[in-house]
């Protein structure tokens, strides 16, 4: 399905500002004259968005419905005018341009209804874009953003600036595919799409708790950890480590200490590491947990404190001491593992491999077929056979041989030797063989709904339906799953065909159901995407605030509910939002300092530093040396 975005998600904001060039028309948000034009923002549905993007020296206004650009401007005399505000107008050290007005920048001239309706430019799927002015000559080369508004009668009914929220990274939920356990797959982080994906079938997590001030781990306490791991039966195909100090003590020591404690949890997991593993690191102090502890204790008066007010307290007599049963639990480290299954006959070349293969089937020994199959598999996929030896597998068509060919088929579509349909149909032909083989089924509906997505017309959605449904003796999990990924990608066609009660049908399924399956943080990640993409962001929200405040929380969930508070922010921040942008911080400070680039260029918005808290925050995170 081919897919148009709009360059941000739209959130509106009531400013009030000190302009910086005199504007030409009235405020009149407050005045009868503007009744009309504001009676229609209100009754605008919110898939319909609109924006304001600037490419090179070029400024457009883009919206996601043309029958509703002619409801906005309606009459010859209303208009888009724009607002050009630059970057360093927030300049740390000088009073930014505040909230108090409603013009903040430099405008454009408007352009009125008959030549927006001249300019206009077809994007495909009901998305308009329409040039409305070029960057005055004093503004070209800065950081800018545009503020939008509308002129209804002579005057200004509605001005706006604009916060993005990433909108095109949202997807299904993994689903993996059925060989003779679920095979799970995720593209190695940077990689490119043609890269043979990191295969999984088992995601471990776990906690190790270091003593105060030290490193080593106790290696009498990590023998049951590996027994219980089995880590004999698996290779670790990816480690992700990150690693804590308690709060007390200097920021020096405490990252010092930090980096050395991953260290040491790398070097305990070594004799289990193969050369070129993918580890993660990355490291914090646990302010997180610490405010989310202080709380409910009997030192409840320090959550009011910021954090090097808490550390200055921590630093006199007596207080750390009392507060030691707390700190005690921040010094860790959380391990999770991403596990394959090792191989049985790993000392085995191919040709051998093959050789005992094809003699497992002629006796029909289809367990050692099974696992011979799955060493070859391994071996290909670390890239030390060429995948062709895979042809020279030989299984017979016949039923008795079913879970080889299914398996044959996910190998290589895992492979990317081929696409998926080519796989639907050589499924299907082993479906004939054997009707009732429910790996097959679950493969054929995985795929089916892959497809589904780039292409509407691939599937009838009712029979894919009824298909899902009839996944007989699959674990109803795994079926829970598909129902609402499916429910995900009807909502897609459905939004596709302006059909919105549609949309909105599928969207509640999804919120009155995903409760009833195991999320991962990816996957909260994704329904998360998926619910903000259709203007549910309150619901995303409430989907991602059980997870925010442990330490152990995916980053990418972390940042993206951050990219969300800071969207929806109003001239407050609460005590929780708080406590969620300085775990983001401890992770990523650059991440997080990137939220206030332009619109356009990565952030959230600059025009955020309005709001006193959030330049305070900004000026002393991220910028200390340049003051920009």
């Amino acid at each position: 399905m081919k897919k148009i975005l709009l360059p941000y998600l739209l959130f509106l904001f009531t400013l009030t500002g000190l302009a910086q060039s005199r504007p030409r028309f009235p405020d009149g948000r407050t005045t009868v004259a503007c009744q009309e034009c504001l009676a229609a923002l209100e009754s605008r549905p919110k898939e319909v968005l609109y924006g304001v993007s600037i490419a090179d020296d070029d400024v457009y206004f883009t919206i996601s419905n043309k029958e509703w650009l002619g409801r906005l401007i309606k009459e010859d005399d209303d208009a888009i005018l724009v607002d050009l505000v630059a970057k360093d107008q927030y300049a740390c050290g000088k009073p930014a341009p505040g909230i108090n007005g409603y013009a903040k920048g430099i405008f454009l001239d408007p352009v009125y209804r008959p030549a927006l309706m001249a300019k206009i430019v077809d994007m495909g799927e009901g998305i308009v874009s329409i040039p409305v002015g070029k960057v005055p000559s004093q503004l070209k080369g800065k950081d800018l953003e545009g503020n939008l508004a509308i002129l209804h009668k002579g005057q200004v009914c509605m001005y706006t600036f604009f916060t993005d929220i990433p909108r095109t990274q949202w997807d299904i939920l993994p689903m993996g595919l059925y060989v003779d356990s679920v095979v799970n797959y995720m593209s190695y982080p940077g990689g490119d799409a043609s890269q043979t994906p990191l295969l999984y079938t088992k995601e471990l997590q776990f906690t190790l708790t270091f003593e105060k001030g030290k490193a080593a781990l106790d290696q009498a306490h990590l023998q049951p950890l590996y027994d219980s791991l089995k880590l004999k039966d698996y290779n670790i195909q990816r480690i992700d480590i990150r690693a804590f100090s308690s709060v007390e003590g200097s920021a020096a020591f405490n990252t010092i200490i930090q980096h050395q404690r991953a260290r040491s949890v790398v070097m305990a997991l070594q004799k289990f590491l193969r050369a070129g593993v993918d580890t993660h690191l990355s490291y914090g102090e646990d302010w997180v947990e610490f405010r989310r502890d202080i709380a409910s204790s009997g030192f409840k008066d320090l959550s009011g404190l910021t954090d090097d007010e808490i550390r200055s307290r921590l630093a006199g007599k007596g207080l750390e001491e009392k507060l030691e049963p707390v700190l005690k639990d921040h010094r860790k480290a959380v391990v999770t593992l991403w596990l394959a299954p090792a191989g049985k006959y790993g000392e085995l070349r191919h040709t051998d491999l093959v050789t005992r293969f094809n003699e497992a089937v002629a006796k029909k020994n289809i367990p050692v077929a099974i696992a011979l199959q799955r060493d070859l598999f391994i071996q290909v996929a670390a890239g030390k056979e060429p995948d062709t030896y895979l042809d020279r597998l030989e299984i017979p068509k016949e039923k008795t041989y079913d879970v080889l060919l299914n398996a044959r088929e996910v190998y290589n579509l895992l492979l990317n030797r081929y696409d998926g349909k080519v796989a639907i149909q050589n499924l299907n032909d082993i479906l004939r063989l054997s009707p009732d083989n429910g790996k097959v089924k679950y493969n054929i509906c995985a795929l089916s709904l892959q497809l589904w997505r780039v292409d509407t017309g691939f599937v009838q959605p009712a029979v894919l339906l009824k298909d899902i449904r009839d996944l007989s003796g699959m674990p109803s999990s795994l079926v829970r799953r598909m129902l609402i990924n499916y429910h995900i990608v009807l909502s897609e066609v459905d939004m596709a065909r302006y059909n919105y009660a549609g949309k909105d049908s599928s969207l509640a399924y999804i919120k009155n159901n995903y409760q009833d399956i195991h999320l991962k943080d990816e996957d909260l990640l994704a329904l998360a995407k998926y619910l903000c993409f259709y203007q549910q962001c309150e619901w995303s929200e409430n989907l991602l605030r059980p997870r925010i405040t442990s330490i152990a929380v995916n980053e990418d969930l972390l940042f993206y509910y951050v990219n969300l508070k800071l969207t929806g922010l109003g001239t407050t921040m609460d005590e929780l939002t708080r406590q969620v942008i300085n775990n983001a911080i401890a992770i990523d400070p650059k991440r997080f300092c990137r939220y206030f680039n332009a619109v356009g260029k990565g952030g959230v918005t600059f025009q955020l530093l309005d709001f006193a808290e959030l330049k305070s925050l900004y000026c002393n995170t991220c910028n200390i040396n340049s003051r920009q």
